[in-house]
Formats: C-alpha cells, structure tokens, sequence
C-alpha cells in the first residue's frame, strides 16, 4: 500500500561512473552459462548430492540450469566455478540455506535466507557488502526452474557490480540487463526467469539509510514500533490504487473484474515487459523503474528487508511492533531476526500464511 511517509524518491542517475558494455556484462555470465558440453544426465541421487552439498558448503557453487522434480528431463550439471566474493562480502543464493551475521560502521547486521515450508528450491537469496554498508535480498519470480537463476544472478552479479564501484541507486538497471542477456543465451527455457530486488545502504556519516527496490520485497524502517518507511509492492493493487487514486476496496473489486491476481508482480528484473500500462492496456518496452528512498536514521531504529516470504505472511505493521517487543529484552539483531523467521515459519505451517520461502536482512542503528 502507498505509505505517507516523508521519505523522497528519485529516479536512477543515467549518468553512472560505471556503465558496463555488453562484453563486461558477459564476462560476468560466464560463470552462470555452461558450455555446451556440459549438458548431461542428472539422477535423482546426484540431485540429493548436489543439494546436500549446498547445505554443507560456504563456496558459491552456484547451480542456475538444474530442473526438479521433471521426469525423463535432461539436466544440466552445476557450473562447477567456485565463484569467489569479493573481500568483506558475504552472500548465500542459487538454491542455498544460509545465515551471515556482520559488524557494519552503524551497527550490528544480521542476514538469512530459509527454503521455508512446502518448497524444493529456495528461489532467494541474500548479501552483505561490509566494504559498502549494503545489504540485498533477491526472490526469483517464474517457474521454480528458472527464478532462482535470476536471483543467484543478481545477488553474485551485485558483488562484482559492487566492487567495481556502481551507484548503489543505478543496480537495479545493470541488473536487469544482466538479467536479460541471461535469457538471450539460455533460450526459451529462460524466458520466464526474472527476480525482485531490494537493497538497503546505511551511511554513518550521513545518519541515513538508503533503499532501492524492485518488485514486492519489501523495504522497512521502524521507529519505536511503528513504520517510518514501508516500501510500495510493485504489484497490481498497488499500482492500481496509485494510478487510479482510490483505495485498497476499491482497486480490488475493480481487479477482480479483470480475473487477474491483484498479487501480481507488475515490474521485476529481466521483466519490464511486466509494467502493463492499465490506462491504455500496454505493455513497455522501456527499462525498470527502481523505487529510490533516502531516510535520516535515528539511534535505535531498526531498517529491514525481506522477501514476501515474511511480508505477506506477517503484515509490514505486525512486523515493526513485534520487532519493538523483541527489543524490550533484546537488542542482539540475530535473535530478533530469527524469531521473527521462525515466526512465520510457525504461521506457515498453521496455514497462516502462503507457504514460501523467508529472508530477511536488517540491523539496529546505534
């Protein structure tokens, strides 16, 4: 829901210091694209040794072209690179379970991505940049098959854009063009694969969080329980409420109309075929529109981010006054975090909530 905060918003600086060219944006897939040789027979046992690898192992072995749970398919085996992170980066995508707890200049951060409840792929991922204060969740959008592609995509490729020295705010567009010529070399399989992304920056110097978002992952900062900023779902209630200026009741009855799910993701990385213009009822053509947010932070506050895994089954408010309750007896942000994750855990399995995967990244300002 549009949220009436006094945050500002801006669009992304074309004029970036960094603008990769189409050949530095394939150096990168590389490591994502197998050869053609690389194309054989997966049994159900190797799968199990794959995933069980995944679980066990810190290495980014990043595993885009595998197919679950299709019969009489032929997979693809993992790219075999260990992909390497940057110094002071600490990431878990590509189908992987995983935790990371980092000293960032404002505070304590704690990141973690779970697979959930009733799911075989966890289609997230997460990352810290302590050289940056940044932090990432992506969550695949597509077929099961292909949206954790994406988003391991855009979790490594933001290091390596990262490290090179991008905008923070421009991301989102590198990104999606990363995105996009993955498709391209993968083909039809591919078309489908596109991912949310939601980032923050924390700037001790400035006292101000910044977010960039993409998608329905969300983009929280909570003060004293209750939401300073709750970051507007790329989705078509949104949209629809925001274009038409009506309310929530109202821009449902008209979507039901339409016999589409007011869920549905509107904008994504790799996907700006997705922003359907409802006015004139086409589609375009032109890049993603990243929503930019730059907030003064105060000590105490906690700034957030999580995939829709936690947000629709915990609304955005439910979240900032249990976070507040947490901290009434602790301010260790790992233990916050995992009690909210178990939280919605728990929900899930009750039928409370859809079930998906959950992560959540966020840190205390001190």
């Amino acid at each position: 829901m549009p949220n009436n905060n006094t945050a500002h918003s801006t669009s992304p600086n074309q004029d970036s210091e960094f603008n990769p060219t189409e050949q530095e944006i394939n150096d990168l897939l590389e490591k994502f694209h197998p050869q053609d040789d690389d194309v054989i027979e997966l049994s159900d046992t190797d799968l199990v040794e794959i995933q069980e690898l995944q679980h066990k192992t810190r290495e980014k072995i990043i595993p885009p072209h595998i197919t679950f749970g299709v019969p009489d398919t032929k997979f693809q085996k993992p790219v075999s690179k260990t992909l390497e992170l940057p110094k002071n980066m600490y990431a878990f995508a590509g189908n992987e379970n995983g935790s990371t707890e980092v000293q960032l200049a404002t505070g304590e951060a704690y990141a973690t991505t779970d697979i959930g409840v009733n799911h075989e792929i966890n289609d997230d991922g997460i990352l810290i940049d302590k050289n940056t204060d940044t932090m990432i969740i992506t969550d695949g959008v597509g077929s099961s098959r292909t949206g954790y592609a994406a988003s391991a995509l855009a979790t490594y490729g933001t290091a390596q854009f990262l490290k090179k020295g991008t905008h923070f705010n421009e991301l989102p567009t590198l990104l999606h063009r990363a995105v996009q010529t993955y498709q391209k070399h993968n083909g039809p399989k591919f078309e489908d694969c596109s991912t949310t992304l939601v980032a923050m920056r924390l700037s001790k110097k400035d006292q101000t969080v910044e977010f960039v978002h993409v998608g329905d992952s969300k983009a929280l900062l909570i003060r004293n329980g209750k939401l300073v900023y709750n970051s507007q779902d790329d989705n078509l209630l949104s949209f629809m409420m925001e274009s038409r200026n009506i309310g929530e009741e109202k821009a449902k009855d008209l979507i039901s109309k339409l016999d589409v799910n007011p869920s549905s993701i509107i904008q994504s990385l790799g996907h700006d075929a997705n922003a359907i213009n409802l006015k004139t009822g086409e589609t375009s053509e032109d890049s993603t529109n990243p929503h930019h947010t730059v907030l003064k932070v105060q000590k105490g506050d906690v700034a957030l981010i999580c995939s829709d895994g936690l947000s629709d089954t915990i609304s955005p408010q439910e979240i900032a006054t249990y976070v507040q309750e947490q901290l009434k007896t602790s301010t260790n942000i790992k233990k916050i975090v995992e009690s909210l994750k178990e939280k919605a855990i728990k929900m899930m399995k009750d039928w409370k909530g859809k079930p998906d995967n959950i992560s959540i990244a966020a840190t205390i300002i001190e």
